[in-house]
Order: C-alpha cells, then structure tokens, then sequence
C-alpha cells in the first residue's frame, strides 16, 4: 500500500502547492452554489475530467454529495468504473460513504482542504471516521494529503 497519511490535520499547505490552483477554482465554484462541498477528478494526465458541487437540496438525494456526484459523472464520461490512476481533489475531507466510494472506484489519490474535525468544529454534522481510516481498513492504495489551503476552505463555511 503506498498511502501519505497526512488527513490528521487542518495545516494550511501553502499556495505553492501543486494542486492549489485546482482547490482555488473548487472554493469559487462552491460559493457560487452555497455549499462549501466541492470536488473535481483529474486523469492520469493531470486534467479535469468533472467538477461538482453538493446537490444533496436540490436532487432530494441524501448521496448527492460533491464526491459521490464527481465518481459519478466521471466513470460515466470516461466509459469505465476503474478510475485508477486518477486523482480526487476536494473542499473538505470526504465522508465514509465518498471514501468508500473512492475505494471501489480505484482511485490513486485523494487531496482534501478542510478535515472532518474541522468540519464538525465549523458546526457541520459528520460522522466522525477519517477518509484515511477507511482507505487504510480495506487496503486501498490510495494517497490521502489533507490540509490543502484549510484555512480558505474553513471561511466558506456559513
């Protein structure tokens, strides 16, 4: 298993980080839906294959969340469920039901801005079971970085 198990703490990684950018436009996209939930999937190259935002409100779908949807229309667009080799970059850490989701679909890469613990302290409801964990317990070999540009994603918070 080859894993980065950095999903502990809300450590704002700096601006120069690799995948900033991407977590950038995730922020934006998720202010302008109201939601604080977003998430994109890259391809083995590096680009965008989808973006979304939470939709649970909206579709009347208590799995529409930004992951789930992301999983999703990314499998669908690129014809296949083995999304190895392909990377999730999300707001916030995603909860057991996304990872899970993560795992099944074989993705390489998890990077997350804020952590469980940060959303629960921001007065959201989670159940309190980190990305890693679940990754880890079933063996997935998937790297989980967590804390990317934290401190921007806590202030879209309502």
């Amino acid at each position: 298993m080859t894993s980065t198990r950095n999903s502990t703490a809300d450590n704002s990684l700096e601006s120069g980080h690799p995948y900033s950018a991407h977590m950038q436009q995730l922020i934006q996209a998720a202010k302008a839906a109201g939601t604080p939930y977003a998430s994109m999937l890259l391809n083995e190259a590096g680009d965008v294959v989808v973006q979304n935002v939470n939709t649970v409100k909206q579709q009347c779908d208590p799995t529409a969340h930004a992951e789930m949807n992301t999983i999703r229309q990314a499998a669908a667009k690129l014809g296949r469920v083995n999304l190895s080799g392909c990377h999730l970059i999300t707001t916030c850490e995603p909860c057991p039901m996304c990872a899970a989701a993560a795992f099944w679909s074989n993705i390489s890469k998890v990077t997350f801005g804020l952590s469980i613990a940060g959303i629960t302290a921001a007065g959201h409801r989670q159940i309190p079971i980190k990305a890693d964990d679940i990754l880890r317990h079933s063996k997935a070999k998937a790297e989980v970085e967590g804390g990317l540009l934290a401190d921007e994603v806590r202030k879209i918070f309502p």
